[in-house]
């Protein structure tokens, strides 16, 4: 039922998609993931090709490291390619490095989704992640 309601709207939202290849932005995050499946279910009737890209941080450590190793292990399960993008571990001088690191979570998807053979990217940013920090 889930499935159906999403199919339904997403071809009622982005009917310029169907058929198309779409790059999903995965953070790891509940949001990311679900969307991930929903497309994964419903690329078959969709007919679009999926692949998926992950931002690392290298903020977060360990944490961070394990972020990307799930969204690898989640996407080799699902049969989806990913490619994940690595941040430089720190900002340039005198930048705020929470505007860097938002900044660059909405650039490297977007660069990533420019390369030949993908026409959009799907992100599921929560609540609490508007505003782009929720593309990594």
């Amino acid at each position: 039922m889930v499935v159906a309601a999403f199919l339904r709207a997403f071809r009622e939202h982005f009917p310029d998609l169907v058929g198309q290849p779409l790059l999903v932005a995965l953070s790891g995050g509940s949001d990311s993931v679900a969307l991930l499946h929903l497309l994964v279910v419903g690329r078959e009737a969709l007919g679009c090709r999926l692949d998926a890209a992950h931002v690392h941080h290298h903020v977060r450590g360990a944490d961070a490291d394990a972020d990307a190793s799930f969204c690898e292990a989640s996407c080799g399960d699902l049969g989806v390619p990913v490619v994940v993008e690595h941040l430089a571990p720190r900002p340039p001088r005198g930048v705020s490095a929470e505007a860097w690191w938002r900044r660059e979570r909405s650039r490297l998807p977007g660069e990533a989704r420019r390369r030949p053979g993908w026409t959009a990217g799907a992100t599921a940013p929560t609540a609490q992640c508007r505003g782009g920090a929720g593309l990594g």
